[in-house]
């Protein structure tokens, strides 16, 4: 368990990915106006070559997406009545704010694609040569 709880600490992409957590939000406005910004960098040039066959514009993202998120996610912080799963989905389906947030959740959605842990795909692996042969696919 330490050892899959530690790569969240050791790697450094899903360390990127942290700074979208309204909890993550510093408290001084000096720190929130440059909050994240390394850390979007670095996830927008990892996915550059994905977001660019979406549409993403990712100027657009660094420049006025993000800062505008960030208001959105400060206020969050300070809510105690609404939860990270809420929040998204407000973004999510909300089509004002889906609208004004378009390309930057392109890459939330890509950050939201990568599983938590693997388990679950562990767990199947035995179970493959028996499907394969009920399926046919042998």
């Amino acid at each position: 368990m330490t050892k899959r709880v530690g790569d969240i600490e050791s790697n450094q992409l899903l360390k990127c990915m942290q700074i979208f957590y309204p909890v993550n939000m510093p408290d001084t406005e000096a720190e929130r106006s440059v909050y994240g910004e390394d850390s979007l960098n670095k996830l927008c040039d990892h996915y550059n070559s994905v977001l660019t066959r979406m549409g993403c514009d990712i100027d657009h993202v660094k420049s006025a997406e993000w800062p505008a998120l960030k208001i959105h996610m400060n206020r969050q912080s300070g809510s105690a009545t609404s939860s990270v799963s809420n929040f998204y989905h407000r973004l999510f389906t909300n089509q004002n704010l889906k609208d004004t947030f378009k390309n930057i959740l392109m890459l939330v959605e890509l950050i939201l694609c990568i599983p938590v842990y693997s388990a679950v795909c562990e767990r199947g692996f035995p179970g493959w040569p028996e499907l394969r042969q009920i399926g046919g696919l042998a």
